[in-house]
């Protein structure tokens, strides 16, 4: 108990250090071209032991070739969060199912869990820093992991929402810029 207690707060402090660096020095993130199946295919795997405590199981979509903007590290840890929160929202026995789906000028990618629902008061909150005690599941407390995947994705242009499945889980949406491949553009 006490191992798992040390984890959560060290986990809190990352997280709160990660949200002060980008507010205070958002320039220094860089962002390149980022293969949008090694993000999530990254943080499926840190979570999968997670997922595995819990009884819940991942689909994920075909690899592909698209590029998102963004930064590797930043956006596995984007993915990482979001995941989390599906695997806390999930019952036992369960499958979290992510898709993938192209657009003109970005991708999209969700996430969908079966379980439980947000209340629809904490909805609308459910990316700020201050309700993390709001949106408490069976599952556990969610932590800073939605505010600080949502940082992270604004950081790049991208975006993410969530929403009630009916009663039956969560879908987290997350919107990313396509990326020119490197060296597309360049003059011979």
């Amino acid at each position: 108990m006490f191992q798992l207690s040390r984890q959560r707060i060290l986990s809190i402090l990352d997280d709160a250090l990660l949200l002060t660096r980008i507010d205070v020095k958002r320039e220094q993130f860089g962002s390149a071209p980022v293969s949008l199946s090694a993000a999530p295919s990254s943080a499926v795997e840190s979570t999968t032991e997670f997922a595995e405590s819990r009884h819940v199981t991942y689909v994920m979509p075909s690899a592909n070739q698209d590029l998102v903007v963004g930064d590797r590290d930043l956006l596995v840890r984007a993915f990482h969060a979001l995941l989390e929160t599906a695997v806390k929202f999930s019952k036992e026995d369960e499958t979290v199912r992510l898709a993938r789906e192209v657009a003109a000028d970005s991708l999209r990618v969700t996430i969908e869990s079966n379980g439980w629902t947000i209340s629809p008061a904490a909805l609308p909150k459910f990316f700020e820093i201050f309700s993390v005690e709001e949106t408490l599941t069976p599952g556990g407390d969610l932590g800073l992991g939605p505010p600080v995947a949502y940082r992270i994705l604004s950081l790049f242009g991208a975006s993410v929402s969530v929403a009630n499945r009916n009663s039956c889980g969560i879908r987290l949406a997350i919107s990313l810029r396509k990326a020119a491949p490197s060296g597309a553009g360049r003059a011979c």
